[in-house]
């Protein structure tokens, strides 16, 4: 019988003695086990969705239709900022996805193109719609996160995510991969310690983007993909949220901008 991976919490003490227990490693396996990856949401019924599937009300969306978009967009971009942004033509983009099913490389395409990845990076954390789900290497930035704007009526969710758990992945039609942390993009990135992941099915020769919920959920083994909910109550905000400051964990430390620093001396002083 596999252990229970939902948890319905009341504390922040309650929340810190669960992440200790699921971030303790199994036993060396000789195989690789990944560190713990965090998101936090400030209502416990939202889904794992990135902005991508908001965007598009879930439709399927390929990797070549999304590129296409992203190629389009480039130039002006450019031309309105100081980016300059090298990536591949879409031609070859498309026939690197064509040759993919029968490739030897088993990893999403900017994963070998730092410069790729970048531009991924680059768009989601300039709120472009990504297939990217952002996640954080704190699971006190991901609480953060979760109760910014919660209510008291409602409980947030913390997730937690392995992805390696001791053991080598099967090899199947829908994959979920990790990029991260070693990326040249906006300095958001590091303050928030951020990872992030990618759902995608590479069938029938025309891969395409997927749900997380959808891909975890029917990958998830005790080996790898692990996903682990914690709800905590939304009325506990003001006691998190003044523990969390004491770690410097606040609106300006994590976005840095005139804004933040308004909104965190605001919560401080008021």
């Amino acid at each position: 019988m596999s252990e229970p991976r939902d948890f319905e919490l009341n504390s922040f003490e309650e929340f810190e003695q669960k992440i200790l227990k699921i971030m303790t490693k199994p036993a060396k396996t000789g195989l690789k086990i990944s560190d713990v990856l965090f998101r936090g949401h400030s209502d416990s019924t939202w889904k794992l969705e990135t902005t991508l599937e908001r965007a598009t009300n879930k439709r399927d969306v390929s990797l070549l239709e999304y590129y296409n978009v992203i190629n389009r967009i480039k130039p002006e971009i450019e031309s309105r900022t100081t980016e300059t942004i090298n990536i591949p033509t879409c031609s070859n983009y498309a026939h690197y996805l064509a040759s993919w099913p029968n490739s030897s490389k088993s990893s999403w395409y900017p994963k070998s193109t730092p410069e790729l990845i970048q531009y991924f990076t680059y768009l989601r954390h300039h709120g472009f719609p990504s297939p990217l789900l952002d996640w954080t290497t704190s699971s006190y930035v991901a609480l953060y996160f979760a109760f910014k704007d919660a209510m008291p009526g409602n409980r947030v969710a913390v997730y937690a995510f392995r992805e390696y758990n001791g053991n080598s992945k099967v090899s199947g039609g829908m994959k979920v991969d990790v990029i991260g942390p070693y990326i040249r993009t906006h300095i958001r990135h590091f303050q928030q310690q951020s990872q992030y992941t990618v759902c995608f099915s590479k069938n029938n020769g025309n891969p395409k983007y997927e749900s997380h919920d959808a891909v975890i959920s029917t990958t998830t083994t005790h080996n790898y993909n692990l996903l682990w909910k914690i709800t905590l109550p939304g009325s506990i905000r003001t006691e998190v949220m003044a523990k969390l400051n004491l770690m410097n964990i606040n609106d300006y430390s994590l976005f840095g901008t005139e804004e933040s620093l308004m909104n965190t001396l605001a919560a401080k002083e008021l």
